[in-house]
């Protein structure tokens, strides 16, 4: 399996930064459709520790 595929979240992953950095991602979809911004997620602000909890 690609690693597109196993990464639900890549922000979240920490593979990028930013949704529309990450080219499987459907953001440019939902930008192209006036859905979204581009600039929609520069604003976010993410703090704190998230992800799975460790055993």
């Amino acid at each position: 399996m690609s690693e597109h595929h196993r990464s639900g979240q890549p922000v979240k992953h920490g593979y990028v930064r930013l949704p529309r950095d990450w080219k499987y991602s459907t953001f440019q979809c939902w930008v192209s459709l006036g859905l979204y911004e581009p600039d929609w997620s520069d604003r976010l602000v993410i703090e704190g520790d998230f992800g799975e909890l460790a055993e």
